[in-house]
């Protein structure tokens, strides 16, 4: 399996020599100049060399956890807290930051909910991370951590994908209809806040506004697949104007808006409450494309 990401698999020398350079960051941040004097003016014993730790900065920025600006390098408060940590806990919360980021084929491949498949990880990529993290459980978790936050990046991608479509095809539909001043009062409301039960806010000629949950999907477009939570339902069974909109996004590229319908198609869909046991909160829904009207909902009528 070839797969260029696995040279971005940090060795033990690196994820060491990147909490080396973590350690010496203040929490408001230095000009690089002054960091490298620090690199010459602290003991290191010989362990590491002054361009490996230059590299060090730059891979804490690739993995996020640390921000350039020109000369100015700044730790995020999580870097800042993971410094805290002891050399052994510190470099897994690293590895796992630097697997997340770079969120390789491989990962995805290798890792399920069920543990990880040792056999599917490319050669280099154990024995870097066997150097690194000796004990196999340790690996193990390392590997489950990382592929759930690359998991929940990915979803927060697609998802964000799928509700800037909506956004902008309203506008334009808007727009055709003659209605610029209607066109400028969409807005995408998950931005400020993820608990009104719908993402975009789109007016309608009539009068009124279409409130639409976006939920997005990178699968093939004959097997949509989408979590809803039960705020979300809630709200559509409370608003008549709640509309469900659903978009392929494939991780390739090329989004489409496949189509909407309203609470009362995904009604049916939704699981039933337990009552001696609770009740349902988050609902993995499987939909046919067929159950949606093509496009978005008519803002014209």
């Amino acid at each position: 399996m070839r797969d260029a990401t696995v040279h971005q698999v940090p060795t033990a020398y690196e994820l060491r020599g990147a909490l080396h350079v973590a350690r010496l960051l203040p929490p408001t941040g230095t000009r690089r100049q002054d960091l490298h004097l620090a690199y010459r003016g602290l003991p290191r014993a010989g362990a590491f060399h002054i361009l490996d730790l230059e590299h060090a900065e730059q891979r804490l920025v690739a993995w996020g956890l640390a921000e350039m600006n020109g000369e100015w390098i700044t730790p995020t408060i999580q870097l800042q807290e993971l410094a805290t940590d002891d050399d052994a806990g510190a470099c897994e919360n690293l590895a796992i930051e630097a697997l997340a980021t770079a969120s390789p084929t491989w990962l995805g491949a290798a890792v399920t909910g069920n543990g990880v498949a040792n056999e599917l990880l490319p050669d280099l990529v154990t024995t870097r991370l066997t150097s690194a993290f000796p004990d196999p459980d340790r690996r193990e978790a390392i590997l489950l951590a990382a592929a759930r936050i690359a998991n929940d990046t990915q979803r927060r991608v697609i998802g964000a994908a799928g509700e800037e479509l909506v956004v902008a095809e309203a506008r334009a539909e808007l727009l055709r209809l003659g209605r610029d001043d209607l066109a400028e009062q969409v807005c995408r409301l998950s931005e400020r806040s993820d608990q009104l039960g719908y993402d975009v806010r789109a007016p309608r000629l009539p009068g009124g506004v279409w409130r639409i949950e976006v939920k997005s999907s990178s699968r093939h477009r004959l097997a949509l697949e989408f979590f809803i939570s039960r705020a979300e339902a809630e709200t559509g069974r409370r608003l008549r104007e709640w509309i469900l909109t659903m978009c392929h996004v494939p991780l390739a590229g090329g989004a489409s808006v496949v189509g909407w319908c309203r609470y009362d198609t995904i009604h049916p869909l939704l699981p039933r409450d337990a009552h001696d046991r609770g009740t349902w909160q988050t609902a993995r829904i499987r939909a046919h494309p067929g159950l949606f009207k093509p496009g978005l909902p008519p803002l014209d009528a």
